[in-house]
C-alpha cells in the first residue's frame, strides 16, 4: 500500500509545490498523476518514492507496494481528449 496524508512540500518559503495532497493505492491498483506543466507530478512522485522530504504531511509506502516510477505518455490524444470509462 502507498498512502499519502496531508502531503505538502514547498521549494522555499512562499513558492508551495503541493499542499493538502492525500490518497491511498492499495495492492493491485494502478494510479495515473496527470496535469499541467509544473503542477506538481514529478515533485508527488519523488515524495512517494522518499527522493524528496515533505514540508508537511506524511507518506508511508509497505515493502509490497512495489516499485514507484514514471512512464512517459505515449503519442496519442492531447490532453483536450475525453476519458472514456
Amino acid at each position: 500500500m502507498i498512502r499519502a496524508e496531508r502531503l505538502a512540500y514547498a521549494f522555499g518559503p512562499g513558492a508551495p509545490a503541493l499542499a493538502e495532497v492525500a490518497f491511498a493505492v492499495e495492492p493491485g491498483m494502478l494510479l495515473g498523476v496527470v496535469g499541467a506543466n509544473g503542477s506538481g507530478k514529478s515533485t508527488l512522485l519523488a515524495l512517494v518514492a522518499g527522493i524528496l522530504t515533505p514540508t508537511g504531511g506524511a507518506t508511508a509506502r509497505t515493502r509490497e507496494a512495489g516499485a514507484v516510477g514514471r512512464r512517459e505518455r505515449g503519442p496519442g490524444p492531447g490532453p483536450s481528449a475525453a476519458c472514456r470509462g
